[in-house]
């Protein structure tokens, strides 16, 4: 006889430890701006899972690899916590700035967010860039949900578009990756 459980099963998936996003850039390229672009976006869609899960992450990682499978990975503890893409991208920029020091194509492109909290954000009394952002990020969440991922860009990632198809959830990387 069975002593298992009779409880039905439920579709909420599992809340992640961390959340990465990385693509593979066929051919590769020394392109920082498109580089960048693709940064901005990953760090976008990192961003809204964050949200979705109401999570913060404490640490932010950037991985690329060249053509020559040479790889370079850093983490960087960040100030506070955070689920903006904003401080994200600025956080993955810097470390973008420090990794990519070869003249060699990059082949893949990496960030990564760990040792996620809870988000238990307050609004801030005296920082209304912060509050404003809060705002902004459920705006572009909530227009996204509506009319799908493609229905707001940040300026870098329109020029991803040249690149790469579409579809309502998002751009058509090559061999996307997501890991929780």
């Amino acid at each position: 006889m069975s002593t298992a459980s009779q409880s039905p099963i439920t579709g909420l998936p599992s809340t992640p430890k961390s959340v990465s996003r990385e693509t593979t850039i066929e051919g590769g390229t020394i392109d920082t701006e498109f580089l960048g672009g693709l940064i901005e976006y990953l760090s976008e869609r990192i961003g809204a899972t964050l949200r979705e899960y109401g999570k913060q992450a404490r640490t932010i990682g950037l991985r690329i690899r060249y053509v020559d499978h040479f790889s370079a990975h850093q983490t960087v503890r960040l100030t506070k916590p955070t689920n903006d893409e904003r401080e994200l991208l600025a956080a993955a920029k810097d470390l973008f700035a420090k990794l990519f020091t070869r003249r060699v194509a990059v082949r893949l492109a990496g960030v990564s967010v760990h040792n996620l909290e809870t988000d238990k954000r307050q609004h801030e009394l005296f920082d209304t860039n912060a509050n404003r952002r809060w705002y902004l990020n459920r705006g572009l969440d909530s227009v996204r949900g509506r009319y799908g991922w493609n229905a707001v860009f940040y300026g870098k990632g329109l020029e991803l578009r040249e690149h790469y198809a579409t579809k309502p959830n998002g751009l058509v990387l090559s061999t996307p990756c997501l890991s929780r």
